[in-house]
């Protein structure tokens, strides 16, 4: 009798992982063999989901953004006032312990790029993706009155952006300035500049409760589009 298989139970071993790989070795580990052998099954097994080394990328990808949309709701909940809409949009500095694993797997498919141009692609998308959330939001804090008058909104998304991405670096490298209380002052301090009513700055205090409500997401999970229980035969 054929073995029945359980796609979506597969796709979430699979997931964990590619996520495993990614955080301690970084996207260069993400080949059919060593996703296969990190997942506990075999290379034709796997390629029956992901049939090449940029489809796996492109998953990783994808994993990345639900963890990063997982954080983001878990604040959403909580409130669509000035404060918290910041507090979403800090979800793309690292903050957390768990941002920070986003954020070295992400500059680690950034030095990728020369010796995998085939990711390019993959990694002007997610950018973008980054970009139009920072221009989703300043939009909705303008149509709320929040912002000066003048503000140009796709200029500032993209200024936030690319601060992001500095803010990680620094985050990533260390040093002087790299704690996340003075990360978020940093970040703060651009909003600030945009906002009618300024934010105030982020204790200590409030980055602990921002790390155990990222804490308290839970387990990473599968893309949003697999059906869970499908099952066929092969």
């Amino acid at each position: 009798m054929p073995k029945l298989i359980d796609h979506a139970e597969r796709k979430k071993v699979i997931s964990q992982a590619v996520w495993k790989l990614l955080n301690e070795r970084g996207v260069s580990a993400i080949t059919i063999r060593n996703v296969a052998a990190e997942a506990g099954i075999s290379t034709g097994s796997l390629r029956h989901s992901f049939d090449s080394r940029v489809e796996l990328v492109t998953y990783a990808l994808e994993l990345i953004g639900l963890e990063t949309e997982a954080s983001m709701r878990a604040v959403s909940v909580q409130g669509q006032d000035v404060l918290n809409s910041v507090k979403i949009l800090e979800h793309f500095i690292p903050l957390t312990p768990r941002a920070r694993a986003v954020s070295r797997i992400t500059l680690g498919m950034v030095a990728e790029l020369r010796s995998t141009p085939e990711i390019k692609n993959i990694s002007v998308s997610s950018l973008e993706r980054i970009r139009t959330l920072f221009y989703d939001m300043l939009v909705q804090l303008n149509q709320a009155g929040q912002n000066k008058t003048g503000t140009d909104l796709k200029v500032q998304a993209n200024q936030l952006t690319m601060l992001s991405y500095g803010l990680t670096a620094k985050a990533i490298i260390g040093g002087k300035g790299s704690d996340p209380v003075n990360l978020s002052y940093i970040f703060r301090s651009s909003i600030n500049e945009l906002l009618v009513h300024p934010v105030p700055y982020a204790t200590q205090e409030d980055i602990d409760k921002f790390v155990a409500l990222s804490e308290g997401v839970g387990e990473l999970h599968t893309p949003a589009e697999v059906e869970e229980g499908t099952t066929d035969t092969l």
